[in-house]
């Protein structure tokens, strides 16, 4: 049986699958991977986008350190943005975890920082988070069967004394498939029904999960995804994704070697013959 998640990683697998690994919109991306017994893990990454006129390259650092009570994460993007993260994980409060976050923009000066709080016990996961604008976020998670279970996702901005966003999830989860039905805020200014979301992945077999994900919005911008995974070899993994207009992807991911994987991708619309490339390297150390 699977466990509780978070609220923001209720729905992560379906759209993982629908989302990650279609790397086409890039004609090159390299990724090092460094991990080390102390704990310390590295990672880089470097894209060089297809030509366009507002394409440009990109780069990100990334360091994590873990222990068993101490979390602490930095990366560094090249659009001047770095990020800190610690963690603290009480050794007496083990169901507790205290973390603070920070993000300075460098072009612009602009700096963020939250702190929060979360709670994790066998039925319930809970987090609590106050940013510098005193802006309050809440979310819980809790299982009301077992498989299935309620969520909420609220955020009270002290300043207008007001909710700007509030979202509920309902989740049915079961060994070889789960469902995530949501309601996602749109309106931060007056109390709207917003826009409603629905995910689900199967698990077809040991080698093939099929995903599928509808967004309905009021303003018509609507959205359906199709997605299946399959495990072509120990080594090889195929994706296919066709959305709702009429675009069909696919990716595979091959592990060269215990070092190297590679990840091709292409995109075309079923009405244009006209498609997208890309490729990704990543190098494990």
């Amino acid at each position: 049986m699977v466990g509780i998640e978070s609220y923001s990683n209720l729905s992560k697998q379906q759209e993982d699958l629908v989302k990650k690994g279609f790397c086409f919109g890039q004609l090159a991306a390299i990724g090092l991977y460094a991990k080390m017994p102390q704990g310390i893990n590295f990672k880089s990454s470097f894209k060089y986008p297809n030509a366009s006129a507002d394409a440009q390259n990109s780069s990100s650092a990334y360091f994590h350190y873990k222990s068993s009570q101490l979390t602490f994460k930095e990366e560094f993007l090249s659009t001047n943005l770095f990020k800190v993260m610690l963690e603290l994980m009480p050794a007496s409060y083990k169901k507790f975890k205290g973390k603070v976050e920070g993000e300075i923009n460098g072009k612009t000066d602009a700096k963020k920082l939250t702190a929060s709080v979360e709670y994790t016990s066998d039925k319930l996961k809970s987090k609590v988070a106050v940013t510098e604008e005193m802006l309050v976020k809440a979310s819980v998670v809790g299982e009301i069967k077992p498989g299935k279970g309620l969520g909420v996702d609220l955020a009270f901005d002290s300043q207008a004394k007001r909710l700007t966003a509030y979202n509920t999830a309902f989740w049915w989860y079961e060994d070889n498939f789960r469902v995530v039905l949501k309601h996602i805020s749109t309106d931060k200014k007056s109390y709207n029904f917003g826009n409603v979301g629905l995910s689900a992945l199967y698990n077809w077999c040991s080698k093939l999960k099929l995903a599928a994900g509808v967004t309905y919005a009021k303003g018509g911008d609507s959205e359906v995804k199709l997605g299946l995974q399959y495990l072509a070899a120990d080594n090889s993994v195929f994706k296919a994704r066709l959305d709702q207009s009429a675009n069909l992807a696919f990716s595979l991911r091959h592990k060269v070697c215990e070092k190297f994987t590679l990840v091709t991708a292409s995109q075309f619309n079923l009405g244009d013959p006209k498609a997208e490339f890309g490729f990704r390297l990543k190098i494990n150390q």
